[in-house]
């Protein structure tokens, strides 16, 4: 098997964890140079895979000129990014993941598919889900015709109090403006995909979608709430306290103290930190905080089959569900739990044949990627794999399979906006 030579551009959370691949696989990944723009991070990198300051980039044109020797180009920078560097890498032919979203917008990636077509580009994108046990055997049941022809999908992400405020309210992706993407598509576009990779032998064709921020505002805070959480009566028992989310449950860390650009941060760092940075505002009154706290989405394919997908942001428990109904039977189950519901029609009894599956022994769980349910580990084993010619997996597909959950997800942010029912096409 070949060593796949990979450069990392960002080197942020996730940019490290796909790195993180070639620690526990040397002999099938390596990384051959890193692009960031913060020193911290590129120092970080050089530490973690021993590289020479002539591998370190702080922008990307640097690093293309550079000639670098790479068969791989991961990128992991932040969405608004995306579209220039998506450019720029895909003219050079070489194989590229990129984290989700693609881009942001429609016309965006319907000029990068034109691209990649045109360069020969292989584009792997990070929808992760695929790779993890859980729907990777969902998909391998529809594929055997265990549940024969879907009808119809249910599936609901319900997003935990701690993701929801430290990513979506206090965090990078909090305002569509500023980070270019609405939550559906920063966050959920998993779930779309998922729900247009398992019925790919259609496509969407329309979808109507309602929903809106209505909890997370300054006339739902409790009386006496103060803008900072640090000299807030409620810090003790607020589900969204920071004290209680980032320094006692030290929950989110890697993107808390990001900006603090330290290797090891002391509680009195994390103190004064969070004293006068948007961590540690009340989540009822961030001002440029604006993305959905909850949304619904109904889909019709073009063979007649139907789908919903529910998003709800800020839940007790974090988790994913689904549900599926064929014409010879049911699938259902919850990602977190790693146990599908295998359900059939009996001859004799109004309840159904159930055939329980556990997949849990299947999840990968090496320290440090085990993200996404082992899906983190997978995504790389699987493209390294299809780097050295191992064509036969279900989780990677043209790229238009990516591109149709993208599509549905503009479509159904378009529709929300405007209360019509919209087309999902190119």
């Amino acid at each position: 098997m070949k060593k796949i030579k990979a450069v990392i551009i960002g080197y942020g959370d996730r940019g490290s964890i796909y790195a993180r691949y070639s620690i526990f696989e040397p002999d099938k990944l390596k990384i051959v140079a890193v692009v960031d723009t913060n020193d911290f991070r590129l120092q970080l990198a050089k530490k973690d895979h021993s590289l020479d300051d002539n591998a370190l980039f702080t922008n990307i044109d640097d690093m293309l000129s550079s000639n670098i020797d790479a068969d791989l180009y991961i990128n992991a920078t932040m969405d608004q990014l995306h579209y220039q560097i998506l450019k720029k890498i895909v003219k050079t032919g070489k194989a590229v993941l990129t984290e989700k979203p693609i881009v942001n917008k429609k016309e965006q990636l319907l000029e990068l598919e034109q691209l990649a077509n045109e360069y020969h580009t292989q584009v792997f994108v990070g929808h992760v889900l695929r790779y993890t046990s859980f729907y990777k055997k969902i998909k391998e049941l529809i594929l055997a015709d265990e549940i024969g022809e879907i009808r119809s999908m249910e599936l609901a992400e319900h997003v935990g109090c701690a993701h929801y405020a430290g990513s979506y309210i206090r965090g990078r992706w909090k305002s569509e403006k500023e980070c270019g993407s609405t939550m559906l598509l920063a966050k959920s576009c998993h779930d779309i995909d998922i729900m247009c990779w398992l019925n790919n032998i259609t496509e969407p064709e329309y979808v109507s979608s309602y929903g809106g921020r209505y909890y997370f505002r300054e006339e739902n805070a409790p009386e006496g709430a103060t803008d900072f959480c640090y000299k807030c009566p409620h810090q003790e028992s607020c589900y969204y306290s920071a004290k209680k989310l980032y320094i006692e449950a030290n929950l989110s860390c890697e993107q808390t103290y990001v900006k603090l650009n330290k290797s090891n941060v002391t509680d009195e760092d994390k103190i004064e930190f969070l004293k006068t940075d948007d961590f540690g505002r009340c989540v009822f009154k961030m001002p440029k905080s604006d993305v959905v706290d909850r949304q619904v989405a109904s889909f019709k394919f073009k063979n007649g089959s139907v789908a919903t997908f529910t998003l709800v942001g800020g839940c007790p428990e974090a988790c994913r569900t689904i549900s599926i109904i064929g014409t010879k039977g049911e699938i259902e189950g919850k990602a977190e739990n790693g146990i599908i519901y295998l359900k059939k029609p009996s001859f004799s009894s109004t309840i159904p044949n159930v055939t329980e599956i556990n997949v849990n022994e299947d999840i990968f769980t090496g320290s440090g990627l085990t993200g996404h349910n082992g899906g983190d580990y997978e995504i790389m084993k699987s493209i390294v794999k299809y780097m050295n010619g191992d064509y036969n997996m279900s989780t990677i597909t043209k790229l238009s399979d990516s591109i149709n959950g993208h599509l549905c997800v503009y479509a159904a942010d378009e529709s929300r906006l405007t209360n019509k029912t919209v087309i999902i096409k190119k």
